[in-house]
């Protein structure tokens, strides 16, 4: 029984080690976003264009349909202790809710980017017949998409630590439930 536990901490430890830092990684995913865009802008030749980059109504518009849901929902809490999986200990039932709120999270982004798009599209539909306004309507309606692909990039390594975590968990309490019935059967 000593031996099992031994080797218990021993794994813990190795899985301490290879779990990855989500603030880390999330900084590195923003500096490639970062270096992509300027990449791609220079290499367009509108390297002074990436104001063009920026609408804040549409991105304020992507966080206030998520985060009134996600605190309705009671899922706000949730939501974020995923960012605090890799450092602290959670219960299997805390891990599900927290890996349940980063996919809720996901799909609302989504949804709410399509909602923005087809508002954004009526708006423009609405002005055909001003020329001017056909240019920056089309960039709202892409930037709502741009601005869903760049949040989903970001929480796709938060739902799959969250889900390391949990199917770590899930075979620690298999592991601990057979050396129980191994005891007791002795």
């Amino acid at each position: 029984m000593w031996k099992i536990k031994v080797e218990k901490i021993k794994t813990e430890k190795v899985e301490k080690r290879k779990k990855m830092d989500i603030g880390k990684m999330l900084l590195i995913e923003m500096l490639v976003i970062i270096v992509g865009l300027m990449y791609t802008l220079m290499a367009t030749g509108g390297a002074n264009d990436i104001v063009m980059l920026i609408d804040m109504p549409t991105l304020f518009l992507i966080i206030l349909f998520c985060v009134p849901v996600l605190i309705i929902s009671g899922l706000w809490k949730d939501f974020i202790k995923a960012f605090s999986v890799s450092k602290q200990k959670y219960s299997i039932a805390q891990l599900r809710r927290c890996l349940e709120a980063v996919l809720v999270t996901q799909k609302l982004v989504l949804i709410s980017s399509f909602f923005i798009a087809f508002i954004s599209i009526i708006t423009l539909l609405k002005k055909l017949d001003v020329p001017e306004s056909l240019g920056p309507n089309l960039a709202v309606i892409c930037l709502s998409g741009l601005y869903a692909a760049i949040i989903e990039f970001l929480l796709l390594p938060l739902k799959t630590n969250v889900q390391v975590t949990l199917i770590h968990e899930m075979e620690i309490s298999n592991e601990e439930d057979e050396t129980e019935t191994d005891n007791e059967e002795k």
